[in-house]
């Protein structure tokens, strides 16, 4: 596994320096000194990923899925029970049903869940 490193990390830049002084015996080397440079970054990061990245990003974001999910699950569970005095209403026009305020549903979660459970269970389903 060392093979595998860290994609979105650039790999630092090192470079070999010898030095340069005088050699006294033939068979010693020169010393071998490393010197390291900044990490050169192949592309910035951008603070769109850093919010992609945030650990309250994805937790904001499962939030809302699971507050969706329990408001879909209310709707259909009221389909069950209202759909033959909603299904008038919601086959019909999707913007009379929102604008006008005399059109009453029964799904309990009003007009949007109507129109939500009517598209899943009716059309889709």
């Amino acid at each position: 596994m060392s093979g595998r490193g860290n994609r979105i990390k650039p790999k630092e830049v090192v470079e070999e320096v010898f030095d340069e002084s005088p050699i006294e015996s033939n068979d010693a080397k020169p010393e071998k000194k490393i010197r390291q440079k900044k990490s050169a970054p192949l592309a910035e990061e951008h603070s769109f990923f850093k919010f992609i990245k945030s650990e309250k990003t994805h937790k904001i974001f499962g939030l809302s899925l699971i507050l969706f999910s329990v408001f879909l699950l209310i709707g259909f569970t009221s389909f069950f029970f209202t759909w033959k005095n909603d299904q008038s209403l919601v086959s019909g026009s999707w913007f009379d049903l929102l604008r006008f305020s005399d059109k009453k549903v029964d799904n309990w979660l009003g007009k949007f869940g109507a129109i939500f459970s009517y598209q899943f269970m009716q059309v889709w389903f």
